[in-house]
């Protein structure tokens, strides 16, 4: 018997290796995301950890509900009835086995997304509480999972333990913000740069799991030295033991600490196109080349007449949500391959003045906002991104016409034209008969 066939006796090697080996691959899934992004930024990968457990944690759970179902029940030959003081050693072996192999591909998984950062991380540092947060977490489904393969015989354990370790991965995203202090994972996407998890928040939530954790355990271990109890009362018993975890729950979602903080002071990037000022998060200086080149593309077709009021384009990582019009341009700096696109389209629909139109009561697009419109397509066509790969702007009428028109006329008939309808552009009441 090799050393860890040893110390992991009486638990299956292969039911062990298949659980850990699912949970690296699917902590892994979350790291790849945060590292192959256009930028790199530490937040995102220190929440990602966290994210990972979506579906790595349900899997550590329903690995922890297999072997308790099979070395916990009434008829366990390992583990006999009448061995009433080895139960509480038993469970805490296994828990332990099972915690420290799926903490070990957790953390392997995670390899990826730190390994990206080291190299290409632009700005701070990983939230070591934000990653450490996300073990309690993990051992809670473990527990938990645990906890239900003891206190239910047979296929029962199955299907409710798979029922209640996909709700808890699921919780998050169906109750929303107020109640993610106490859900696992949050299903709403990474940390972006310029924000970061409430300190009392991931304490809260350090201490909160680890109870979570705590309590299944010690409930497990109660429910092996009762299991010649009938089932229905050894489930009344767990909910019992439960019940403060629930209590503690709701409290905090009566009265739910602050998700998330903007940084106060981000440090920035920025440079100038012409006569505009081009800033982003210090994290995302990898992007600012690419926006610069986007954002003077769309100067140079737009010509001065359209460019004169531009007096910023900016991160909207960098700026407090009380000052978000102090640029001309505010960009959500998605960190995935649409950024280019994304960017070329916000500024090309800053430019063609889009925003000042509004539809009417009915939702009917007017003719100046189509004008308008197709200013934005020509100037987005001539950053060079390919419009019809997108479903940014319609395919027919009035905009493609425009657009086409003003693409075919030269530079100074360009200038020429949009100088006489600027007014027209600039308050969204073009004709069509203002159209070249």
């Amino acid at each position: 018997m090799t050393v860890i066939r040893r110390l992991i006796f009486p638990l299956s090697p292969t039911l062990l290796g298949t659980g850990g080996v699912l949970v690296l691959v699917a902590a892994m899934g979350s790291s790849r995301e945060a590292a192959d992004g256009l930028a790199v930024v530490w937040v995102t990968v220190s929440t990602s950890v966290r994210e990972g457990l979506f579906v790595a944690g349900p899997v550590a759970g329903l690995t922890a509900m297999m072997i308790a179902s099979r070395f916990n029940t009434a008829r366990s030959i390992i583990l006999p009835v009448s061995a009433v003081r080895a139960g509480a050693v038993s469970v805490r072996r296994h828990l332990t086995v099972l915690g420290i192999v799926a903490g070990v591909a957790l953390t392997l998984g995670q390899i990826p997304g730190f390994v990206a950062a080291v190299q290409r991380a632009t700005d701070g540092g990983p939230d070591l509480l934000v990653v450490a947060s996300a073990y309690p977490v993990l051992a809670a489904y473990i527990a938990i999972g645990y906890l239900v393969g003891t206190t239910l015989p047979g296929w029962r354990a199955g299907v409710v333990g798979a029922i209640l370790l996909g709700s808890m991965s699921l919780f998050g995203g169906m109750t929303g913000s107020r109640w993610w202090s106490v859900a696992p994972v949050w299903t709403y996407g990474l940390t972006r740069a310029g924000f970061h998890d409430s300190l009392p928040l991931t304490l809260f939530r350090l201490f909160f799991f680890s109870l979570v954790a705590l309590a299944a355990g010690v409930t497990s271990a109660k429910m092996v030295t009762l299991r010649s109890m009938p089932a229905r009362r050894r489930i009344g018993l767990t909910a019992r033991n439960l019940a403060p975890i629930l209590l503690i729950a709701l409290v905090a979602g009566a009265r739910p600490p602050a998700i998330q903080y903007r940084d106060s002071a981000p440090e920035t990037e920025c440079d100038s196109v012409s006569q505009t000022t081009v800033c982003v998060h210090a994290a995302h200086a990898d992007l600012l080349p690419t926006l610069l080149a986007i954002s003077g593309q769309a100067i140079e077709t737009a010509g001065p007449e359209l460019t004169q009021d531009l007096v910023e384009i900016s991160d909207e990582s960098i700026l407090p949500l009380s000052d978000l019009q102090r640029a001309s341009v505010v960009l959500n700096l998605s960190n995935d391959s649409e950024f280019s696109d994304f960017a070329a389209v916000q500024i090309a629909r800053w430019l063609a003045r889009v925003d000042v139109c509004e539809p009417d009561a009915a939702g009917t697009i007017s003719d100046a906002q189509q004008i308008n419109e197709g200013i934005q397509l020509w100037i987005y066509r001539q950053i060079g991104v390919n419009a019809s790969d997108t479903g940014y702007f319609a395919d027919e009428g009035i905009t493609v016409v425009v657009a086409d028109r003003l693409a075919r006329m030269t530079q100074a008939d360009t200038e020429q034209w949009l100088s006489r309808n600027l007014d027209g552009i600039k308050t969204c009441t073009a004709t069509p008969a203002d159209v070249p």
